[in-house]
């Protein structure tokens, strides 16, 4: 059984989102079952957020289940470019996302929020 660990709602859609971006319905779906975000309390806005969320996972692992495991992932995204190259995803994963073409609708100019660059001339060394 796993432990779930209560987690800022917020923060669990922010992170969920970033991973449908880079269509990794497993971490999604873990994420989402680790966090407990459907026991978490949240405004009415969150809410609607997770029960979106919700259905593009439920979405996601049907399209998988027709195409193959890996076949929503993102291979142009840059993180899931990075973790190709560390060998996080297996060749069946990589295969599958390379034979179909699934394409994430929602959140259409969603970008994960970035580190403002620092000020040269007002950090401190």
């Amino acid at each position: 059984m796993t432990t779930k660990y209560p987690r800022d709602p917020d923060s669990t859609i922010r992170i969920l989102k970033t991973f449908y971006k880079m269509g990794d319905v497993g971490a999604m779906y873990y994420y989402n079952d680790l966090w407990d975000l459907e026991a978490a309390e949240k405004s009415g806005e969150q809410e609607v957020a997770a029960r979106e969320l919700e259905g593009l996972i439920i979405e996601m692992r049907a399209f998988e289940r027709t195409h193959g495991r890996g076949s929503c992932l993102q291979l142009e995204h840059p993180s899931v470019i990075a973790l190709i190259a560390k060998g996080h995803y297996p060749d069946d994963v990589i295969g599958n996302a390379q034979g179909v073409e699934w394409t994430p609708a929602a959140y259409p100019g969603w970008e994960y929020p970035g580190v403002l660059p620092r000020n040269k001339d007002t950090s401190s060394k």
